[in-house]
Order: structure tokens, then sequence, then C-alpha cells
């Protein structure tokens, strides 16, 4: 049996504080996502969110 965790698509977004930008990373599988939000967070970046992507979502519901 397959983990979902570790083929699922997840987006992580953060705004980037040299500007106040949004920037959105995608990474597949739930340890790179976490990674990348740590990432993203010690390097200062507020508002740090990971989620499901939304086509991954569809694609598991049907």
């Amino acid at each position: 049996m397959q983990d979902h965790a570790e083929t699922m698509i997840f987006h992580i977004r953060g705004t980037d504080p040299r500007n106040s930008e949004q920037v959105v990373y995608e990474c597949v599988g739930f340890p790179m996502a976490h990674a990348k939000a740590a990432e993203l967070r010690m390097s200062g970046f507020k508002d740090v969110v990971t989620s499901v992507a939304a086509h991954e979502m569809e694609q598991r519901t049907t």
C-alpha cells in the first residue's frame, strides 16, 4: 500500500519580508513540504501556510 502523504502535492505559501509579496511553492510529499515551510519560516517569511493542492483533492475524491 502506498503512503498518500509521500505522493500528494502540497502548496506552501508565505509572505516575503523584503517586499511583502506572496510566494507559492509546490512540493511533492509531506516531508518535502514540511521542510520547505520550515525553511521559509527560518528565513523570516510571514504567514507561512501548507495546504493540499486543489487538483490533488479532486483526484482523491473521484
